[in-house]
């Protein structure tokens, strides 16, 4: 694009929302092109994403509306993100406007008694967790941590999280939004949509009570599958505002009190609180790790199960290299076939019922209570559970600055354990090569949902980012996994959308039912301009009909 036509969009877009918060310097431009994946999103070539045409700073959604509409009337496209993490965030091409919702940063409502909180795009898991907190309560946090957009994990993102077993999956956690939708109409959906005022003293902004936001699928047929369905559109389908979120109960106190340094939090005195225990569970087969892990899912008991990556989690705890090294052995080496457990109680009885319980069904499934449960380490993972909900972005770019996940696909327990053996040995045969840090091959992470009929387990692998070898052998590996989903077959997995979204959409579409061609139009009935930059959702003419 030349210079002329690039300074009259800009000037456009200073006049929606201010010059201060409109950028087209290409050094902060290549900031928003810089982001975890973009290596392999490149093929190992470059560590950058696409630079974005200039980013816009809006602060209300009608300032969104006009944007849209501009980039219809001009043949331009958009992309929104909000906390930015990640490559997924960054624009699919050259030439589109990236919208920062950064300065969208409010907790709109909180509904205590219903549960309800309704929060604006910038809002990230540890600020609203520590606002949920005074009142008992907390929210499901993605797999990437508190660091991450409440907003987009319900709205946009596949989102699972260490507590899925008591706070569902992102895509359960949503109570109605507030769409600006590809062509710049705002659609509210959800119970609220019925009933939405608007301000008297600002009537481009609508009064928000988080008690109407109780419902994501009313009244009449729901939307829901399509804006966002399992892996959310990545910003292909318009931009999200404001989102209802779904609150659960919580039985910590007010605020943690921590002492020690990260990643050593609890090492100096700090007790974890009342009613609260963690168990390290080990089996010595994956057959009776699957057993256990449908009984601990349908007990009831558990706040947090998740499988834990020993090398990745090691890494992530220990304050240096050097100590990871001395005493991963001692900690971890028996960790094959592991479950971690954390639960919460409110009283002392229902403490006891919870010990007893996950004491018979490991006594039943031929198992073992880990004597780490005693090590101060322990309770730090604890803590950054409880905290956190993550403790695996800690240590995922210790050993050689980059990392990814693969596999992961929603199914049973039963059978995204056969994945992670599957996943175990093609990513041996990338170690052998030299090409991936060597971790063990098995790193796999995830956790049961609704009783281990909805799970995933997702393969993490670490490489070098500075070495074009490492990267290439991270691309190949890839491959390498998207075709054995397809043969055994393991469905469409975590990270496979990342920049091919049309791509993968293709390859697996035929073999569920051809979603691919629902994909297609409904992009096509919602974006017919195509506005909404599609790069890691699904280009319609990259569909063949």
């Amino acid at each position: 694009m030349n210079k002329e036509n690039l300074d009259s969009i800009t000037k456009t877009m200073e006049v929606i929302v201010g010059k201060r918060f409109v950028c087209a310097d290409p050094g902060i431009l290549d900031t928003y092109a810089f982001n975890w994946n973009a290596d392999n999103l490149s093929g190992g070539v470059s560590k950058f994403a696409n630079r974005p045409l200039c980013v816009v700073m809006p602060e209300k959604t009608a300032e969104i509306v006009k944007v849209i509409k501009y980039c219809n009337q001009n043949k331009l496209q958009f992309k929104a993100m909000s906390t930015g993490w990640g490559v997924h965030n960054t624009v699919g091409s050259e030439g589109v406007i990236q919208l920062d919702l950064r300065r969208m940063n409010r907790i709109l409502s909180l509904d205590p008694k219903n549960r309800i909180a309704v929060v604006e795009p910038y809002v990230s898991g540890a600020m609203l967790q520590a606002e949920l907190f005074k009142y008992k309560l907390n929210c499901h946090i993605q797999g990437c941590g508190a660091n991450g957009s409440q907003l987009a994990t319900v709205t946009s993102m596949v989102g699972q999280g260490w507590t899925g077993i008591s706070t569902g999956f992102s895509n359960r956690n949503v109570l109605g939004v507030e769409w600006v939708m590809p062509d710049g109409t705002v659609c509210h959906l959800g119970s609220w949509g019925n009933i939405a005022k608007k301000k008297q003293n600002d009537p481009e902004e609508l009064e928000i009570d988080a008690s109407e936001w109780f419902l994501a699928d009313g009244p009449g047929p729901s939307l829901r599958g399509a804006y966002r369905g399992y892996f959310g559109a990545f910003g292909g389908l318009g931009v999200f505002t404001k989102a209802a979120i779904k609150l659960y109960h919580w039985s910590g106190p007010e605020q943690l009190e921590l002492q020690g340094n990260s990643p050593t939090y609890n090492l100096k005195g700090s007790k974890l609180p009342a009613g609260v225990a963690t168990y390290i569970l080990n089996w010595k087969t994956w057959e009776d790790f699957k057993e256990a892990g449908y009984a601990l899912a349908d007990s009831e008991v558990c706040w947090a199960l998740c499988r834990i990556a020993p090398f990745i989690t090691g890494l992530g705890i220990f304050p240096s290299n050097d100590e990871f090294y001395e005493k991963y052995e001692a900690l971890f080496g028996e960790l094959k076939y592991n479950l971690m457990v954390i639960t919460m109680a409110d009283s002392k009885r229902e403490f006891k019922y919870h010990q007893k319980v996950i004491k018979e069904i490991v006594m039943k499934t031929n198992g073992e209570i880990f004597p780490m449960s005693q090590d101060p380490f322990f309770s730090a993972m604890t803590f950054m559970a409880m905290a956190k909900q993550c403790n695996t972005m800690r240590g995922v770019f210790r050993a050689g600055g980059g990392f990814f996940t693969s596999l992961g696909a929603l199914g049973s327990w039963d059978w995204c354990v056969e994945g992670a053996k599957i996943g175990e040995q093609l990513k041996q045969k990338a170690i052998d090569s030299g090409g991936l840090v060597d971790d063990g091959a098995d790193n796999v992470w995830g956790t049961p949902y609704e009783e281990g009929t909805f799970s995933h387990l997702e393969e993490l692998y670490m490489y070098d980012i500075t070495d074009p070898e490492s990267r290439k052998a991270s691309v190949e590996y890839l491959k390498s996994v998207v075709e054995a989903a397809q043969e055994y077959p393991l469905g469409l997995g975590l990270g496979t959308v990342d920049g091919e979204g049309s791509a993968m959409h293709a390859i697996f579409g035929p073999l569920a039912c051809n979603y691919h061609k629902w994909l297609k139009a409904i992009k096509q009935a919602f974006d017919p301009n195509n506005a909404s930059d599609p790069g890691f959702y699904l280009d319609p003419e990259k569909i063949k009909d």
